[in-house]
């Protein structure tokens, strides 16, 4: 390997870490973790407030931190503070802690981290 084709194989391996990275397993995973999160530590009220800034977080998604994926995830932690709305986030969060359980068991989660540690 050439000192040239370094910067072209570590551009390389970063784009295989963030496709690994971007399954749907594992954001409905980390959905789900912050979505209990909300629920279980954030109080009443402040949840919504958390939910509003998310959401303008999401309007502003074409900055490189803050993105489209804030929008339903402020929606659903606004959606917590409403009593008629609560049932259906706690059934999509069970949808969402579903999926990436089954993932988890399917793919071994012990190869996971043995090719992390590479």
């Amino acid at each position: 390997m050439t000192r040239t084709d370094y910067p072209e194989k570590r551009q390389m391996m970063w784009f295989q870490r963030i496709r690994r990275a971007l399954t749907r397993e594992n954001i409905a995973h980390v959905t789900y973790v912050t979505l209990k999160w909300g629920n279980d530590h954030v109080p009443f009220g402040l949840r919504s407030v958390l939910g509003v800034v998310f959401v303008i977080g999401g309007i502003l998604g074409i900055l490189p931190i803050v993105g489209f994926w804030m929008l339903p995830l402020g929606v659903a932690l606004i959606a917590l503070d409403l009593p008629w709305t609560r049932h259906k986030v706690h059934d999509w969060m069970e949808k969402l802690k579903a999926t990436a359980e089954s993932a988890r068991t399917t793919s071994g989660a012990g190869q996971d981290s043995a090719t992390r540690s590479q």
